[in-house]
Parts: C-alpha cells; sequence; structure tokens
C-alpha cells in the first residue's frame, strides 16, 4: 500500500490475507463488520476454491486482525478517535 502521506505521518497497510501455493490470491481481511475481499487470484483458482478460501478467511479473521495489530496497528480503529 504506497498512499502518499504528509511527512511524518505514517500509513497503516490494508490488512491482507496471501494464499500461496502452486497459485496465488490476495485476500484484503477487512473488519469483523465487512465481508473479506479478493484482491487478485491467479488464473490457476477456480471460482469454487476462491470461495472456499475467501469462506477461511473470515472464519479465521480475527486471528488473523490480532496478529495483523501487533504488528501494524489496530485496522480496524476509527482513525478521528
Amino acid at each position: 500500500d504506497e498512499r502518499q502521506m504528509p511527512p511524518g505521518q505514517a500509513v497503516t497497510p490494508s490488512p491482507n490475507a496471501y494464499i500461496a501455493d502452486s497459485e496465488m490470491a490476495r485476500i484484503t481481511l477487512e473488519c469483523p463488520d465487512v465481508d473479506p475481499i479478493v484482491e487478485y487470484a491467479t488464473d490457476g483458482i477456480s471460482p469454487r476454491e476462491l470461495r472456499w478460501l475467501k469462506d477461511e478467511v473470515a472464519s479465521h479473521r480475527d486471528k488473523f486482525l490480532m496478529e495483523w495489530s501487533k504488528i501494524h496497528g489496530d485496522p480496524c480503529q476509527d482513525e478521528t478517535e
């Protein structure tokens, strides 16, 4: 995530999960009130497999977001707080 920010302000990247084997997909985790979003997937992943991967990411999202937050900060925190 390479958004331009004023000097001194950090950019928190969107939380995401990469799924890789011989093929690859990137699924944005989003926050608990929003469904994960498939950002991209290679052609070798069938629509059925992609739905399954998205469901798996959604079912483990809380753990993924917790781990993400340890490194990048809480992505679900309202920026106005």
